[in-house]
């Protein structure tokens, strides 16, 4: 992860300085790498809306014990624990789904929530993602990825993740430049509003300073005291740390206690939380989107099977047609040829009725006469009866394999009687459809005319 070298927030793609404290990026940009067990870290600045002046007021601490005290006015007011849990959970979400990467930090390889992330142009057009607010006397945070820096050298701090530190919520940052060490506690009540809060980095929340005891009536100038001996302690510095006269021990004013004391109003601070693990809402997110990529992997399903069906149903149809059209053709080649046998057999009687009518001319015209008629006709239908035809006739032919004949798209051509070499002979068969030597596929067709529609295509799925 990239970051801005002056405060460890992450440091957008499309931008050359950092939104949050300005600081121009480095050259080349400051490197972190990722954190073991799937921990991450999650810069926050936290503000609270006084309901007494009505004016914004840091949250520089993280103590989550239900009171908030405003650093202009003063005055000390309730926080709900809930309100604590809400903030955690925006950070959560941020830290979690934060870009570059649309899918934020760990995309899932089944689940692509880029399109309803939130979240994905922190880390491209900006650090960081404020909460709503919800006006007075509610309090909002401002997250973003990162990593904590050292406040003196502005180095990355080396913070060990463990079980350890998940068990104890106690995290203790190094310096691997000035080599100082500071280790700091996470509230146990913070930790139990937000289980997937594991550990915080606030100068609030040192482990090795005391904090100071506040006293006095609410609304008016306090009193602070030594964490160790009790004692008042003297003015403190910027830092809110304070060493007692007496005991010489270290303790931490709280920030909602440095006006009410009478030091200036502490400026906002960032703080540092750390996540294990993905955020409800990445859960929720992935857990739609799967069940989005469900239901359209079943209806893609159930298109796929209609169209199958709608496709059988034309195949089944095409081939009804093609067997209708084949018990057509072959009923209609057996009515010509029925046709022809009737008018070969009229012929045949008229042929035998006129060789009667010369049988009985030789007795009316003389025999020689008769005789000569008679054998003009019995050569004329000895002629047909060889082959030969008469001037206007015609008839059905076919030309291929007599198996082949009325079948798929085979169909009889047909033959005119025709002048040749001082006779009347058959012409050729025109107009005929005669078998192919194999099929054509995907036409619907019989087009070797054996009976079958395209044999020998593979079927089409």
């Amino acid at each position: 992860m990239e970051v801005c070298g002056a405060c460890g927030l992450i440091a957008p793609t499309e931008r050359r300085s950092c939104d949050a404290c300005d600081a121009p990026f480095a050259t080349p940009r400051t490197q972190v790498p990722p954190l073991a067990e799937d921990a991450y870290w999650v810069s926050v600045r936290c503000e609270h809306r006084c309901r007494a002046c009505g004016l914004p007021t840091p949250l520089n601490e993280l103590d989550a014990d239900g009171i908030v005290g405003c650093e202009r006015c003063g005055i000390d007011q309730a926080l709900d624990i809930r309100e604590w849990a809400d903030l955690f959970r925006h950070a959560h979400e941020v830290g979690d789904l934060a870009g570059p990467d649309p899918s934020g930090r760990k995309p899932a390889t089944d689940a692509d929530i880029g399109a309803q992330n939130y979240f994905k142009t922190t880390g491209v057009k900006h650090g960081a993602a404020p909460s709503a607010d919800r006006g007075e006397g509610h309090a909002h945070v401002t997250a973003g990825p990162g990593h904590p820096l050292c406040k003196r050298c502005h180095v990355p701090l080396v913070v060990p993740i463990d079980a350890k530190v998940f068990r104890d919520c106690r995290a203790t940052a190094t310096c691997p430049s000035c080599n100082e060490a500071i280790t700091y506690d996470l509230p146990k009540n913070a930790r139990a509003a937000y289980p997937a809060l594991r550990a915080v980095i606030a100068a609030g929340n040192r482990s090795d300073h005391g904090r100071a005891v506040v006293s006095g009536s609410p609304g008016q100038t306090i009193v602070l005291h030594c964490s160790n001996c009790s004692a008042n302690l003297p003015a403190f510095d910027a830092t809110r740390h304070v060493t007692c006269t007496f005991c010489k021990a270290v303790s931490f004013v709280p920030a909602r206690a440095s006006a009410r004391h009478g030091g200036a109003a502490v400026p906002g601070e960032a703080w540092w939380l750390l996540f294990r693990g993905p955020s409800a809402r990445r859960t929720a997110l992935e857990d739609s989107v799967r069940e989005h990529n469900r239901r359209a992997a079943r209806q893609a399903e159930r298109d796929k099977k209609t169209v199958a069906r709608h496709e059988a149903k034309q195949q089944e149809r095409a081939r009804e047609e093609a067997a209708k059209a084949a018990r057509d053709a072959a009923e209609a080649a057996e009515a010509a040829e029925e046709e022809q046998r009737e008018i070969a057999e009229r012929k045949r009687s008229d042929g035998r009725n006129k060789l009667a009518v010369l049988v009985a001319l030789p007795l009316l015209f003389g025999g020689v006469i008769a005789a000569a008629i008679y054998g003009q006709h019995t050569r004329e239908a000895t002629r047909l009866e060889n082959g030969g035809c008469n001037k206007y006739d015609r008839r059905p032919c076919y030309d291929g394999p007599a198996k082949t004949r009325g079948q798929g798209k085979c169909r009889d051509g047909e033959q005119l009687c025709e002048y040749l070499r001082g006779d009347w002979v058959w012409g050729r068969c025109t107009k005929q459809a005669l078998p192919e030597s194999r099929e054509t596929c995907k036409n619907g067709l019989d087009d070797d005319c054996n009976g079958a529609i395209d044999d020998g295509c593979k079927p089409t799925r």
